[in-house]
This record gives structure tokens, C-alpha cells and sequence, in this order.
């Protein structure tokens, strides 16, 4: 290919890179006079006539995509069959040529991935969705300023379909993604969204803080882990120095199984920049973890808000706390307030996130719903008791203080003994449909139910089914309401 022209203005003059989708080379455009990259298409992909047309589409797409914090993709055309893709020719490194295994310094860390979230906040504003970001797809510029980030490859971001023949993951670097930043939903070959990528930046940002991703080992171990369990928190890692409570509740947020509980990328990035500022400070400042960890994170969109939240990606004209983003726009900040009331619940919910919330639970636990609690960041102990009817609740668990119990299907006797121990998130206690298709909505029928598990001793009722993200955060939120009220007592 070296030293063929395509279209006849852009002179093949070196190969810099190559992967499983095509090949990138140096090239001089003939009629502008100016050196660009272009990335030329496999011919084994060239030849799917449905993949070209794929191909074209989407780099019209990524074409639209004006950040700076973003290749530009400068023209794309076909040339003997093959397609290919002109983009800005730059001269750095990538990200994992930076990083050389090692964790990088926390400032420079959360300052890239800042930036990196910024470009898909503009990418996700047009339905451009990357699938692959990683360190290698992560580019630092340089300059006479300095090092810029630049996010590579969105021109072949769409190539991933979500089609059974193209998102299941066969082998690194093919179109489903990465391996060790690969989402669960990628993994499972399910339809992939913008929560994909801030998953994938989750990867990305916890290898910068720790030197390694989350996950490790061979192609099947990765998918197996990426799909089923919960990565270690970052405060548990012996590193450096210690990581923030909030910024570890941000990165195991990335990470959540579940994609419409991941933050957006709005949120991730204002979060960064909020502890980008408060970095050097950190050190001298006694009181920054428990004035910072009341700080929670986005919800999603069907889960309760704090009181006083403010909407999720709502621009907020100038002068009314708007925050201008290195693309220019102003938007509203996205942080959840801490709860109202005094100082001291400030400081408890930092010391109640900052350790591992201990459940009892009660009954059966599905495998899927043990692990997403574990994941969420819960200790799990459990008590199947259930069988036994000369049996207690809460006596085969271990004598340890419990922080909250989840116990669906108990009875009010049952649940009044367990509220004298801890805070108790149960159900109504009402009988169900064999078929969940055959269960009636909630309503007002089930008020005189509600009325009386609380009266019973519960703490917060289960009516929809959930997540198990969702468990945890009702959870947690039951063991801070219980510290809140002994507190002022």
C-alpha cells in the first residue's frame, strides 16, 4: 500500500498503526499540501457490501462530531473497493503508551478522563456511541502548551451493530470491543447504549488510579468477570496514596452491572472536575472527606431524588450556577445534594458509605442479586431460615452488628422482632400471581398493607420489583435514616 495513492489526491507514505479493523498510515494529500492519517478498511470487511455501507453512514456520523477533545474526521471515501477513512494526523502517544503499567499521578488521571468524558457528552448528543474506549483508543497531543487528550476512533464506532453475527465478542480488538473494558451488555451481545461507554471509561479510570483495569486474566476469565462480578473497590487496593471515598463510590458507579444506574457522562465529568479542584487541598484539609462524601451520586431517571437535586443535564443560562465545559456550553450542576438537616448527617453518611453496608438477609438470594449487592458495594450475610418454622429470624446470622436486613415474605411478628435488631426493608407480605405478567399494578389496594408493615417496624417497603442496585441504594438509604434518627436521639 505504501506509496499508493487513493482517490487520487492522498499519497499512502508510512504505515503508524495497525488492528483487526484495518491498517493507519501517514499520508500527504496531494491538492492541500498537508500530511493527514488515514485509516483504510480490512479487505475482508471491505468485501461485506453491507459493512461498507455501514462504514459510510457512520463516518458521515463521526464527521458531524466537532469537539476538541476529538479526532476530526476530515473526509472518507472508497478507492478500488477498499474504504477508507481520512482523519488529522497528530504527533503524540497514546494514553497506554503514557501509563507503562504503572498508576499515574491522581491529578493527571482524573483530568483525562474528564476530558475523554467530555467528548462523549458531545458524542452522545448526536447518538454517536465509541464502544471501545480504552487507553490505546486515547490519545495525548502534543503541543506547544502541553499534552492534549484526543479520543481516536469514533469513525468506526458504529461498526458494532448489536447484530448476533457482529456484537458478540470473538477475539480482542474485534468490533464488539475490548476485552478488559468491554461492558456487560457487550458481553452478553445485548443492544449497546451511551452507558457502554461510561462503563468502559470506569475500566479506563480505575487502571490510571490502580496501574491495572479491574478485571485480568485470559479472554474467557474477562468476559466471565466483565458479565458477573463485582470488581474490588479501589479503597481496598494498596496503593500510592489513598483514593477518596467519593471518588471510588464514582468509579464502582461506572461499573455498576446494570446500565441505566451508571452516572452520565455529564455527571462523570462534573464530578471529575470537582475533585480535580479539590485535589490540592486534599492533604491539609481535616475535614474534606466527611464535608465531601454526603455528595451522592446520579441517580437514574426512575429512582427517588434527594430533596433539593437539581435535573440531570438541564442548561442552566449564565449567572445560574452553569459550568462551562471545554466544549463551550453552559450546564446545570448535576450533583445531588445531601439530605437537609444538620451537620452531623453530613458527616454519618460519609462514615456509612465509607465501609461496606453489612445486609442480613432473610430467605433465598438469587446468585444475580447477591452479586449486584456485592457490587453495590454490601456485605452480605445470609440467614435461610425460612424452612425452618422453630427457627427465629436473624438467628443462623452471626452475632455481629447488621446495618440493614432485606427480608421479602416475612410475616409482622417476624418483622417486628427483626426491626428491634436493625433497620428492615421488606415487601408487603402480600400473596402474589404465579406469573409476574399476571401481577396487578400497584395501587390502593395495597395502602392498608403499606400502613401496616410500617406499622409492624419497616424501615422502607419493596412494591416493584428492582435492580439490584436499586435494593442497595433502598437499603442504604434505610440504614442512613435509622443512624440519622439514633443520632438525634
Amino acid at each position: 500500500m505504501l506509496g499508493r495513492v487513493l482517490a487520487k489526491k492522498y499519497r499512502l507514505d508510512a504505515e503508524i498503526g495497525a488492528g483487526a479493523m484495518g491498517r493507519v498510515y501517514r499520508a500527504h494529500q496531494l491538492d492541500l499540501t498537508r500530511n493527514v492519517a488515514i485509516k483504510v478498511l480490512h479487505p475482508l470487511m471491505a468485501a461485506d457490501e453491507g459493512a461498507q455501507l455501514r462504514f459510510a453512514r457512520e463516518a458521515k456520523v463521526a464527521a458531524r462530531l466537532v469537539h476538541p477533545a476529538v479526532v476530526a474526521v476530515l473526509d472518507y471515501g472508497i478507492d478500488e473497493g477498499l474504504p477508507f477513512l481520512v482523519m488529522e494526523l497528530m504527533e503524540g502517544d497514546t494514553l497506554r503508551q503514557r501509563m507503562a503499567g504503572e498508576p499515574m499521578p491522581r491529578v493527571e488521571a482524573l483530568s483525562i478522563a474528564a476530558e475523554v468524558a467530555d467528548a462523549l457528552i458531545a458524542a452522545h448528543e448526536i447518538r454517536l456511541i465509541h464502544r471501545d474506549i480504552k487507553p490505546e483508543n486515547t490519545f495525548l497531543q502534543h503541543t506547544s502548551s502541553g499534552a492534549r487528550v484526543r479520543v481516536m476512533d469514533f469513525g468506526l464506532a458504529f461498526l458494532a451493530t448489536g447484530e448476533a453475527s457482529l456484537g458478540r465478542m470473538t477475539q480482542e480488538g474485534f468490533v464488539g470491543g475490548t476485552p478488559a473494558y468491554m461492558s456487560p451488555e457487550q458481553v452478553h451481545g445485548r443492544g449497546v447504549g451511551p452507558a457502554a461507554d461510561i462503563y468502559s471509561l470506569g475500566c479506563m479510570l480505575y487502571e490510571l488510579i490502580a496501574g491495572h483495569p479491574p478485571f485480568r486474566g485470559s479472554l474467557a476469565e474477562l468476559l466471565t468477570a466483565q458479565a458477573y462480578a463485582p470488581p474490588r473497590p479501589l479503597r481496598l487496593l494498596e496503593l500510592p496514596s489513598p483514593v477518596p471515598p467519593e471518588l471510588d463510590r464514582l468509579v464502582m458507579s461506572m461499573l455498576s452491572k446494570s446500565a441505566p444506574l451508571r452516572p452520565t457522562p455529564l455527571a462523570v465529568w462534573q464530578a471529575l472536575r470537582d475533585l480535580v479542584v479539590d485535589a490540592p487541598s486534599r492533604a491539609s484539609s481535616a475535614s474534606y472527606v466527611s464535608d465531601r462524601a454526603a455528595r451522592a451520586l446520579p441517580r437514574p431517571s426512575n429512582a427517588p431524588r434527594a430533596a433539593g437535586s437539581v435535573n440531570e443535564g438541564v442548561p442552566a443560562a449564565a449567572g445560574e450556577g452553569g459550568i462551562a465545559r471545554g466544549s463551550g456550553h453552559a450546564l446545570a450542576d448535576t450533583r445531588l445534594q445531601s439530605e437537609p438537616g444538620n451537620g452531623s448527617e453530613t458527616q454519618l453518611s460519609g462514615a456509612i458509605e465509607a465501609q461496606p453496608l453489612r445486609v442480613l438477609v432473610l430467605g433465598e438470594l438469587e446468585d444475580e442479586l447477591e452479586l449486584g449487592l456485592i457490587a453495590a458495594g454490601c456485605q452480605v450475610e445470609r440467614d435461610d431460615q425460612g424452612d425452618d418454622p422453630g427457627g427465629e429470624p436473624g438467628d443462623r446470622a452471626s452475632s455481629g452488628p447488621i446495618d440493614v436486613v432485606w427480608a421479602p415474605g416475612v410475616d409482622d411478628a417476624q418483622l417486628a422482632k427483626l426491626a428491634a435488631r436493625a433497620p428492615v426493608v421488606t415487601d408487603l407480605g402480600l400473596p402474589r400471581s404465579p406469573s409476574p405478567a399476571q401481577e396487578p399494578a400497584p395501587g390502593p389496594h395495597e395502602f392498608p398493607a403499606l400502613l401496616r408493615r410500617l406499622r409492624a417496624g419497616a424501615t422502607d417497603l419493596v412494591i416493584d420489583e428492582l435492580t439490584p442496585d436499586q435494593l442497595a441504594r433502598k437499603l442504604l438509604r434505610a440504614a442512613r435514616r435509622s443512624k440519622q434518627a439514633a443520632r438525634r436521639t
